[in-house]
């Protein structure tokens, strides 16, 4: 997954969050069940293999659910001082959200162990994220455009402590 600064100009500031890759546990399942197979033939109960049995297939019934990858594509534009934060899945338009800059009081990054996230805090309390909810380890594009979005508030720099 990555982070693409498409535009960054004056006027102008437009960012892509490609989709969160999704995460393939089929060798999860499979360890499991080979580990509670082996108990099960090792103690030869055929009461317990059906918990193995059981494992493989809800592991087999979770791959065919649909995965939702979710892009968030977010434009910031300084001459109207909007931001607009368009959501799609699967490289399908979904949704849109803007929010006047003037009803932002603060863009943070919020950040949990190794991995980060830009939060906008609105003036009522309301917290948003323009390039989604999701929280990205390695992407040092994430500080240009939250330094250019609190430029965009007029927030004041954070003085170190």
């Amino acid at each position: 997954m990555r982070l693409l600064i498409q535009v960054d100009t004056p006027v102008s500031l437009i960012a892509l969050q490609e989709p969160q890759p999704t995460v393939h546990i089929f060798w999860v399942y499979a360890v499991l069940v080979a580990v509670f197979g082996s108990m099960a033939f090792r103690h030869r109960s055929w009461r317990l293999a059906t918990f193995p049995i059981s494992i493989g297939i809800f592991g087999t019934l979770l791959s065919f659910l649909p995965n939702t990858q979710s892009s968030y594509r977010m434009s910031v534009d300084s001459p109207a001082h909007t931001l607009k934060t368009e959501e799609f899945v699967k490289g399908n338009w979904q949704q849109e959200q803007s929010v006047a800059l003037a009803d932002v009081a603060s863009a943070e990054m919020q950040c949990n162990r190794d991995a980060a996230r830009i939060a906008l805090i609105l003036r009522n309390g309301e917290q948003r994220f323009p390039l989604g909810h999701f929280h990205f380890n390695d992407e040092p594009q994430q500080y240009v455009i939250l330094t250019r979005l609190r430029e965009e508030v007029r927030q004041a720099a954070q003085a170190a402590r």
